[in-house]
């Protein structure tokens, strides 16, 4: 069967914005024109990518962020699923009549101008992560927050090949000692990385010494809180859980 040549024009201009705005993700003109243009064939991520734009403006009255923040649910309710890709069957819940698009357990995402910027997970595998490094819908992902992290999830993100991706990495209030933190320390693909939070991980000043020689211009919290046996770890309530998709932030939903 013959393709129909619109569709074929409209997703040949569709690569087109998307090659621009990977090209220079910082100009916030060809979001704007790409969110045009997905508008103009009834692409609902048109206006997902408008409502993410403008929650970046801060004189953004209170009222219109509670608009703003309200309508982009309700774009993710009926689209979100099929926008996450690959990736929607790790960190959503069975489809259900009414109820398309609900994390599983320990599960957040970020977005970013109408992209998958960040997740938050319980559970690092190797799926996950080859969906994280090769999936079209995370080109710009730059956030992970791992709950309950072990010293496993360090030798993971060093061996699978994820840290070079990363900007931020929140692996606070894990259960990861000083081997975990050194498999860190002497990764050398944390070529982005700006932002490494370890705190209340049972890390020695020794291992703490060590991340920040490796990584010297990253902010690294970092603030040591003994754990023992039993102790609350934050997956079990122990200290709060970042903000995260649908909450209050810069890059929410």
């Amino acid at each position: 069967m013959k393709a129909d040549p619109k569709v074929k024009e409209s997703q040949q201009l569709r690569e087109k914005f998307e090659k621009r705005i990977f090209e220079k993700p910082g100009e916030t003109k060809r979001h704007e024109d790409y969110a045009e243009f997905l508008k103009s064939i009834d692409d609902p991520r048109g206006e997902f990518i408008e409502l993410n734009l403008a929650h970046e403006d801060k004189r953004m009255t209170r009222e219109h962020q509670i608009y703003n923040e309200i309508r982009q649910r309700e774009i993710l309710a009926k689209h979100g699923r099929k926008w996450l890709g690959k990736l929607a069957d790790f960190v959503l819940l069975k489809s259900q009549p009414g109820r398309d698009f609900e994390f599983k357990p320990g599960c957040r995402l970020w977005w970013w101008r109408g992209w998958i910027s960040g997740l938050q997970t319980d559970e690092l595998t190797l799926k996950v992560t080859q969906v994280l490094l090769h999936a079209p819908e995370l080109r710009f992902f730059s956030k992970l927050v791992i709950i309950d992290a072990l010293n496993a999830t360090c030798d993971y993100l060093h061996e699978w090949g994820l840290l070079d991706k990363i900007r931020e990495l929140d692996l606070a209030y894990g259960r990861i000692t000083d081997k975990g933190a050194m498999v860190l320390a002497n990764d050398k693909s944390l070529k982005k990385l700006a932002a490494l939070d370890v705190t209340g991980n049972q890390i020695s000043e020794e291992a703490i010494a060590a991340l920040k020689k490796a990584f010297p211009k990253v902010g690294i919290d970092e603030q040591h809180i003994p754990m023992v046996p039993g102790s609350l770890s934050r997956a079990a309530g122990g200290a709060p859980v970042p903000r995260a998709a649908g909450d209050d932030d810069d890059e929410d939903e």
